[in-house]
């Protein structure tokens, strides 16, 4: 069955959820994450307004390190060991949604990751 995909790119907040001091700053997606010394522990939150559609899943792809995805507050569940594409049913949204990726870079790293997060809401048409 075709979908039709609403692209989540712009409007994420990136937290770095080892700092309980951490203040929002603004991230579009997919991004290359910078290089860093050490493993770094982050937090993605995104708001968004209910489709008009009665199955809504959640289509993500390049989410290497993808730990955790909540909506509303409540976890989904996923298959971990798939972060080339991954596609969570979701429940049924409200008016308006909070989605938030709980995600851990390896690291340390001294180059630039390839384009991390590609993600999407995918109504079946």
């Amino acid at each position: 069955m075709p979908e039709h995909l609403i692209r989540l790119r712009g409007g994420w907040e990136l937290l770095d959820a080892d700092d309980a001091n951490s203040t929002p700053s603004p991230l579009t997606l997919p991004t290359a994450w910078a290089p860093h010394p050490a493993p770094r522990r982050l937090r993605l939150v995104r708001k968004f307004g209910a489709p008009a559609a009665d199955r809504v899943r959640l289509a993500l792809e390049a989410v290497e390190g993808l730990r955790a995805i909540t909506l509303n507050g409540v976890p989904l569940a996923f298959d971990a060991t798939s972060a080339d594409r991954l596609v969570v049913d979701l429940p049924p949204l409200g008016d308006r949604n909070v989605l938030t990726l709980d995600v851990d870079l390896a690291g340390p790293s001294t180059v630039p990751s390839p384009l991390w997060g590609r993600i999407a809401l995918a109504i079946a048409e």
